[in-house]
C-alpha cells in the first residue's frame, strides 16, 4: 500500500463518505468463467506458487511492519469455511527483538503474464483478520492493484485501486479507494450493520474497473463509484495494466493503534482470486411513456457500469431502415424527452452502451404511439386511467392547492426557492409553487394509511434549482427497498435547470400499508420536490 497515508485520512473524511446505509445497488452477474484465476488448493503448509507470485521483502514505509517470505508469513492452512476446504494463510506475529515492530507477508502478481491486466472485474473471497478475543488490533490487510508503470514513474502517477482495506480497530468497515497523480484518495466506505463484523466469515471483495469508471461492491452490492469526474487533479491514470498485491500489515495510520490487549498471530485468509475480462455490456431499454401531443419519455438503464456514453436512436421501422434520428448521450443520462415527434404516430426506438472505440450491441426496439393533441397523458396507462390521489404532499414546504404540507418525512434538511419554473413536462393539475421548496441530502418518506399490499401509483416530481450542468447532481431511489432510479440526474433528464419532471413508478404497500420512499446520495445531494400516491377505485 504505497501512499501517503496523512493525505490519504483527510480523503477518506473529506470524500469517501459513501455509506451502505444510504446507497447499495446490485452488482452485475460476473461472466460464466473468469479469464484467470488463483486457488490456494496446495498442500498444507506449502507456499503460493512462485511462477504465479512474486514475494516482497523489506519494511513497509507506512507502518512497523517487515514483510518475509517465510512460511510463518505465507502458507497453506485448512480453512472450514473455504471453498476448496484451503486457503491462503497471510500472517502477521511481532517482531522478535524490536518491541512494536512485526513481520508479515505480501505477496504479487507482477511476474505473471495473467496477473498483468487492463480493464476487469477483479474479484476475491477473504476472511479479514479478528475475533471476539483479539480486539484492539491494528490489523491492516488488503487486496489491491498497483500500476505496471510504477518502477518508472513512481507512486502516486502510476495509480492504485485499494479493492478491500480493513482495519481491525474497524470491525464493522471496509473502504474501496483510488489514487491518482495528487496522492489523495476518493473511496467509499461500505459498513455493516450494528452486530455485525467482517472477522465473523469469508466476504467477496471486487472491482469493476472500465475505461470510464472503477466501481467498488462486497458481497455482490456496489457500494462506491468512481470516474475521471472524482479525479480532477492530475487526471485519470487508470488506463494501463495493474497487478494484484495482498498483504496484511499491522498499526500505521489505517490500521491504527495496536493494543497491548492484542493477540498474535493475526491472519488474513484467501480463498480464491477472480479475474474477467472487461466486455461492455448492452443496456436494456424501458417502455417508452407518451407525455402528450409530440413528447415521448424514452428510458433505459446503465447497469453494465461499463459505459461512458449511450447512442439513441428513433425509426418508424422495427428493422431502423430508415433512420429519424441519432442521439448521443453522457454515462450519467438513462433518459431524455423527446418533444419534436406529431401527434398518433408510431416509434421505434433503440440504444447501445459506447465507451471510447467500444460500442455494444444495439438493444432489441421499444415501440410507442403518440398522443393526440387533448389527450391525457395519464391515459397511456392503464393503471393511472382511473386512478384517484389519496395522498399528495408538497415536500418541504406548505400547503398548495391539492397538496398537503410537507409531512412523514423521517430525516432531512428542507430548502425554498423563488426561481420560476417551466412546467411543460408535468400534469396540469400540479401546481408551480410545490417546485419553490424541496428536500435535499439522504432522506426517507414513510407514507402511512394505505391498504395492505394495495396497489399504488407513486409520483415523484423533481426539478433542478441548483446546478447549471448535468452530472452534477446524481442519487438513487429506493421504494419499498426496490430500487426505481440510479445515477438519477435531474438536469439531464429535465432537459436543463428549472424545469419540472415527474417519475411514476407502480408499487405494492407493504404488510402495514407503508409506502417507504428513501432517496439515496450519491454525487452532491438527493433532491424531491412533491410526492402524489394515487390508487385504482
Amino acid at each position: 500500500m504505497v501512499r501517503i497515508l496523512f493525505r490519504y485520512g483527510v480523503a477518506i473524511s473529506l470524500v469517501a463518505a459513501v455509506w451502505t446505509a444510504n446507497v447499495v445497488v446490485a452488482a452485475p452477474p460476473a461472466p460464466a468463467q473468469p479469464f484467470y484465476e488463483w486457488k490456494f488448493t496446495g498442500p498444507v503448509g506449502g507456499q503460493p506458487e512462485p511462477h504465479h507470485w512474486f514475494y516482497d521483502r523489506g519494511w513497509d514505509p507506512n507502518c512497523p511492519t517487515y514483510y518475509s517470505d517465510g512460511k510463518q508469513s505465507l502458507h497453506i492452512v485448512a480453512s472450514r469455511g473455504a471453498t476448496g476446504g484451503r486457503a491462503l494463510a497471510i500472517c502477521v506475529r511481532h517482531y522478535p527483538g524490536k518491541p512494536g515492530a512485526y513481520i508479515s507477508g505480501r505477496i504479487n502478481t507482477h511476474i505473471d503474464p495473467a496477473g498483468r491486466m487492463k480493464y476487469g472485474f477483479f474479484e476475491a473471497r477473504i476472511k479479514v483478520p479478528g475475533g471476539p478475543h483479539q480486539a484492539g488490533s491494528g490489523a491492516w490487510p488488503a487486496f489491491w492493484l498497483l500500476g505496471t508503470n510504477f518502477p518508472k514513474v513512481g507512486w502516486p502517477h502510476c495509480g492504485e485501486i485499494d479493492i478491500m482495506e480493513y482495519s481491525g480497530n474497524r470491525p464493522r468497515q471496509i473502504t474501496g479507494t483510488i489514487h491518482g497523480p495528487d496522492g489523495v484518495g476518493a473511496g467509499g466506505v461500505y459498513l455493516l450493520a450494528k452486530g455485525h463484523r467482517f472477522w465473523k466469515r469469508y466476504h467477496t471483495f471486487g472491482c469493476y474497473w472500465s475505461p470510464g469508471s472503477i466501481r467498488f461492491e462486497c458481497d455482490g452490492h456496489i457500494y462506491a463509484t468512481f470516474t475521471p469526474l472524482d479525479q480532477n487533479r492530475g487526471g485519470w491514470v487508470f488506463n494501463h495494466p495493474f497487478y494484484i498485491i495482498l498483504n496484511l500489515a499491522e498499526g500505521g495510520a489505517y490500521g491504527g493503534t495496536t493494543q497491548a490487549t492484542a493477540r498474535f498471530p493475526q491472519t488474513m485468509l484467501v480463498d480464491w482470486i477472480k479475474v474477467f475480462l472487461w466486455k461492455i455490456h448492452t443496456p436494456t431499454m424501458s417502455t417508452p411513456v407518451a407525455l402528450g401531443a409530440g413528447k415521448v419519455l424514452v428510458r433505459w438503464n446503465d447497469s453494465a457500469f461499463d459505459q461512458r456514453g449511450f447512442v439513441v436512436q428513433r425509426s418508424g421501422s422495427p428493422a431502423f431502415s430508415r433512420i429519424a434520428e441519432t442521439r448521443k448521450f453522457t454515462a450519467n443520462t438513462t433518459d431524455f424527452v423527446d418533444r419534436s415527434l406529431g401527434i398518433k404516430q408510431r416509434w421505434f426506438y433503440r440504444v447501445r452502451a459506447t465507451a471510447g472505440r467500444d460500442k455494444s450491441r444495439w438493444t432489441k426496439p421499444v415501440v410507442i404511439n403518440t398522443l393526440a393533441a387533448n389527450q391525457n397523458p395519464r391515459m397511456v396507462s392503464g393503471f393511472l386511467k382511473n386512478a384517484r390521489v389519496v395522498r399528495a404532499i408538497n415536500v418541504g414546504g406548505a400547503a398548495q392547492g391539492a397538496f398537503s404540507a410537507d409531512q412523514d418525512c423521517l430525516n432531512a434538511t428542507g430548502k425554498t426557492k423563488t426561481r420560476p419554473v417551466n412546467m411543460s413536462q408535468v400534469p396540469a393539475d400540479v401546481p408551480e409553487k410545490v417546485f419553490q421548496s424541496n428536500r435535499f441530502g439522504n432522506f426517507t418518506y414513510l407514507i402511512p394509511g394505505l391498504k395492505p399490499h394495495g396497489r399504488y401509483a407513486v409520483e415523484l416530481f423533481f426539478a433542478e434549482n441548483y446546478w447549471k450542468v448535468p452530472g452534477q447532481r446524481l442519487f438513487a431511489v429506493f421504494i419499498n427497498n426496490r430500487q426505481v432510479l440510479n445515477d438519477f440526474d435531474i438536469d439531464a433528464a429535465a432537459g436543463g435547470p428549472n424545469r419540472a419532471i415527474e417519475r411514476i413508478f407502480t408499487v405494492r404497500a407493504d404488510a402495514k400499508g407503508h409506502v417507504v420512499l428513501r432517496f439515496a446520495s450519491q454525487r452532491d445531494n438527493a433532491l424531491l420536490d412533491a410526492i402524489r400516491i394515487l390508487r385504482e377505485p
